[in-house]
């Protein structure tokens, strides 16, 4: 058994003029504009009602110290997270490039950390473990 037919005067029954081809009345145009003015509303609170970020004010004792590349991509690693967690409720599909600048920025402290810890290793302490190595290998 199909379904009753949405009565004129309701957004269903324009869309269900548009269709058929037949004109559409008074009623159902109405009804449409109404559809449209709500559909734009929501639109535009949505857009406009939760701020994605909040700007921080800057910290002026902190701002004289000077950042190592490392603190400078752990506090943008921050603030990406917390956009990240932000935009996945209101605005999915901007959440891509957040997770790739994410990625990016693991990597570069990835590599820098891989970097200092190669360095904070003495000569000695290096030529230490080549010859150990040399010796196990023997």
């Amino acid at each position: 058994m199909p379904r009753p037919k949405a009565p004129c005067g309701t957004y269903s029954a324009y869309k269900r003029h548009l269709r058929d081809g037949s004109p559409v009345d008074a009623a159902c145009a109405a009804a449409r504009d109404e559809r449209t003015q709500t559909v734009a509303a929501e639109r535009s609170a949505k857009k406009f009602a939760t701020p994605v970020l909040t700007l921080v004010p800057a910290d002026p004792v902190a701002d004289e110290k000077r950042m190592q590349r490392a603190e400078v991509l752990r506090e943008g690693l921050e603030v990406v997270r917390a956009a990240i967690a932000v935009v996945k409720e209101s605005e999915p599909a901007r959440l891509a490039p957040l997770l790739k600048e994410q990625r990016e920025i693991a990597r570069e402290l990835g590599e820098i950390d891989a970097a200092e810890g190669a360095k904070s290793e003495s000569l000695g302490e290096q030529l230490a473990r080549a010859r150990a190595a040399r010796q196990a290998g023997a």
